[in-house]
């Protein structure tokens, strides 16, 4: 082997690692560029997503408002409903106007709970319609029987399972909207 042999290899060598190295520039450039348009792709279809969510939590916040603010009016005229006459005030509705204004907020509560049951959990739907229907039931037993001591009995029950029916559904709807329940004692404290 002489010296022209070695400087063959010694070149072929170099050549071909030059080849090799402006090779792997090339298609390193070319995969960071495609690399670089897979994260703007991600980026934006995130975005995207952020933004369908924002406006899906902001539709289910609104639902829980009326639907929570709706059921606190029907659990108030129930209330005013099964109290007895002796402690019902001066200017209360009669029964009768409370039972058909009852009957009307209960028919567009659940047709506006069942018009917006896809922004909820089924539990906090079930739980509504369960609510819901006992509030009806009440009100049943007060058009069957409008004597004082049937309202005494649904105000027993009204407070036994009711309210405890109605807190369950609260800490549901907290747990759902992310609030904790120090956030909650915190903010009924600053009012």
């Amino acid at each position: 082997m002489n010296w022209c042999h070695i400087w063959d290899y010694f070149y072929t060598a170099i050549i071909s690692g030059m080849i090799a190295y402006a090779f792997q520039r090339w298609y390193s450039h070319k995969f960071d560029k495609r690399l670089k348009s897979f994260e703007n792709e991600i980026e934006t279809i995130k975005d995207k997503n952020v933004i369908k969510f924002d406006a899906l939590h902001k539709n289910r916040i609104e639902v829980i408002n009326k639907l929570y603010s709706d059921f606190c009016h029907e659990m108030d005229l129930v209330f005013f409903l099964i109290m007895p006459s002796n402690i019902k005030p001066k200017n209360a509705l009669p029964d009768e106007d409370l039972i058909r204004k009852f009957y009307l907020h209960s028919r567009n509560f659940v047709l506006y709970l069942s018009q917006n049951s896809i922004y909820l959990p089924k539990i906090i739907v079930d739980r509504f319609a369960g609510a819901e229907y006992s509030l009806k039931s009440m009100v049943q037993s007060v058009i069957k029987d409008g004597s004082d001591e049937n309202k005494k009995r649904l105000d027993a029950h009204y407070d036994q399972n009711l309210r405890q029916l109605f807190e369950e559904l609260k800490n549901e709807i907290r747990d759902l909207l992310g609030v904790e329940e120090s956030d909650f004692e915190t903010l009924h404290i600053k009012k």
